[in-house]
């Protein structure tokens, strides 16, 4: 009777084990263009207890099958930890744009290869050895897109500027909005983030990063370019929106030529346009109140001064070539 009871207590705390398992999750990537895909199941914890794992495309094709016993160290080799789920998929190309369900977890890889395009139904099948009614079960989807002459890629521009003979022409104290407009989707895609890099306008010189959007479109503040960062060539900058697709290694790109205006300088000399002086006697001229609009209004002003003179109601020589030191 006691060795009964000790046996009862044993089975229910293997499948006290197994019931702490949480449904399994299975990763891939939504769009793939080649023949190769990887396929990456997960569970966020590994008890003491013998399982078996299988991954099947569309419940008739099995791309892996494998027994694991926790308690012993080779087979937890199996699965493998991870304390960044999202670096890891991202380690093997996977890019997902929903919430994870989390961070810290067990992972196995595999890989599977597809000879034919269409929609898949990708799974993972746990099952407890010697209890087959103790099934925890994963599901995702892909597309395979394998005929290359007719898959979609996606096309967007920004329309006000995407042409380097008819760039914008912006004042540096003004706003503006850049918006890219898409001329082909892709029903796939997913967009997860756009990046805005700043570049000379022949793109070999990167002169600063604008700042990363989650639509297709930046607001450019005032004062935010510089009438410094144009090329020696022309006025002209060139902001680059870099989309990064889920699916696709290399971002979508689109550009945008800016010719920035020419600074705009005030003379001002201080105490007026005239003023009655005595011959004979020393004038202090002052320009330090001159402006350069493409700059903000606290910023330091910077300018080399050059004086001239010219006498205009008399043909007598009053001016010397050397009038003095400027400010």
């Amino acid at each position: 009777m006691i060795v009964a009871q000790f046996l009862v207590l044993i089975g229910l705390t293997n499948v006290a084990a197994f019931i702490r398992y949480e449904l399994p999750n299975v990763f891939v990537n939504r769009i793939h263009v080649n023949h190769n895909v990887y396929v990456i199941a997960t569970l966020q914890a590994l008890g003491d207890v013998w399982f078996i794992t299988k991954l099947s495309i569309d419940e008739e094709r099995i791309i892996d099958y494998f027994q694991t016993n926790t308690s012993e160290y080779r087979e937890q080799l199996l699965w493998y930890h991870t304390n960044s789920l999202k670096q890891t998929l991202n380690f093997y190309g996977i890019y997902i744009h929903e919430r994870l369900p989390y961070q810290e977890c067990f992972y196995h890889v595999s890989r599977a290869i597809f000879f034919k395009s269409g929609y898949y139904i990708v799974s993972a099948l746990i099952t407890k050895i010697g209890r087959t009614a103790d099934e925890l079960r994963g599901v995702s989807y892909t597309h395979i897109d394998l005929d290359e002459n007719l898959r979609c890629e996606p096309l967007f521009r920004i329309p006000q500027c995407f042409n380097a003979d008819s760039p914008l022409h912006y004042e540096v104290s003004n706003i503006i909005i850049l918006r890219a407009i898409f001329n082909r989707r892709c029903p796939m895609d997913i967009f997860t983030h756009y990046y805005w890099t700043l570049h000379d306008s022949t793109e070999r010189q990167l002169l600063g990063y604008l700042g990363g959007t989650v639509k297709p479109e930046l607001k450019i503040g005032r004062y935010k370019l510089k009438v410094r960062q144009q090329s020696l060539l022309n006025r002209m900058v060139m902001v680059r929106l870099n989309a990064r697709i889920i699916g696709r290694r290399a971002p979508l790109v689109a550009r945008c030529y800016i010719a920035l205006a020419p600074q705009r300088l005030f003379a001002i000399i201080r105490g007026g346009p005239s003023r009655k002086v005595y011959m004979g006697k020393p004038i202090i001229v002052n320009g330090s109140h001159s402006r350069d609009l493409s700059l903000p209004k606290n910023a330091k002003q910077l300018f080399t001064f050059e004086w001239y003179c010219d006498a205009t109601k008399t043909e007598e020589k009053l001016c010397n070539i050397k009038m003095g030191k400027g400010l």
